[in-house]
């Protein structure tokens, strides 16, 4: 007879085995081991290195042993292992199938980022994108806005996408150089969504122009005569 049982990674399963009778039973008068085997893919360090063997707790009429599991930070899909009980002297044994529940989706550790905070007009904005777990050849849209798109300062498409490789990916949006003094502007780049999370990260666009008065030579200028008194 075996027994299946499902934990979510990280947690802690307690198996164990409970007399079903009235009678008062010492156990430690008797010999009560348990032996885990490891399953396909599964390696020691899933179970945090836990012993593979060793003495069954025991407390009342219930044998029992509590095993952790360890929370990685991968997506690696589930895993498993049995556990073996032999008690009353070897009289009573129980397997347990244990699959290790994997806590970590892609989304988990998804990142957008750009090779720089800021770039001056006339540049070329890199966006990076990493996702662990993310299959090879996955296309990802995404979508620009911010004042950097109103003010003109790209003529790249609004929109487009590219391909993740290795669990990473990347793509160029070049600025345009003027010579009219804007400021700075924001370019955000914005995500499809993936398993329902939406990445975002935004960029500062800057000018290699200073604001001199030139600058503000055709702009109307309006003065209004004042005074003060009560100095």
């Amino acid at each position: 007879m075996s027994v299946s049982v499902n934990v979510n990674e990280g947690k802690t399963v307690r198996l164990k085995c409970v007399l079903d009778t009235a009678y008062d039973i010492d156990f430690s008068e008797f010999t009560n081991t348990y032996t885990i085997a490891l399953g396909t893919g599964t390696s020691h360090s899933d179970i945090n290195n836990f012993a593979l063997t060793g003495t069954l707790s025991h407390s009342g009429n219930t044998v029992f042993v509590d095993i952790p599991t360890n929370a990685g930070a991968a997506t690696e899909g589930n895993e498993s292992f049995s556990c073996t009980f032999s008690y009353f002297n070897g009289l009573k044994t129980e397997t347990f199938n244990v699959t290790i529940i994997d806590a970590v989706t892609p989304t988990d550790y998804m990142e957008l980022t750009s090779t720089a905070a800021s770039y001056v007009e006339g540049s070329t904005v890199t966006f990076n994108f990493s996702g662990p777990g993310i299959v090879d050849g996955t296309t990802i849209g995404y979508t620009l806005s911010g004042s950097a798109i109103t003010d003109g300062r790209t003529t790249d498409s609004t929109t487009g996408n590219f391909t993740v490789n290795s669990e990473t990916g990347s793509f160029n949006v070049s600025t345009v150089q003027n010579t009219t003094h804007e400021g700075t502007d924001t370019l955000t780049c914005t995500l499809d969504a993936i398993d329902g999370v939406q990445l975002q990260h935004s960029v500062n666009i800057t000018d290699d122009e200073s604001a001199t008065f030139n600058n503000f030579v055709n702009v109307p200028l309006s003065w209004s005569p004042g005074y003060d008194t009560n100095l």
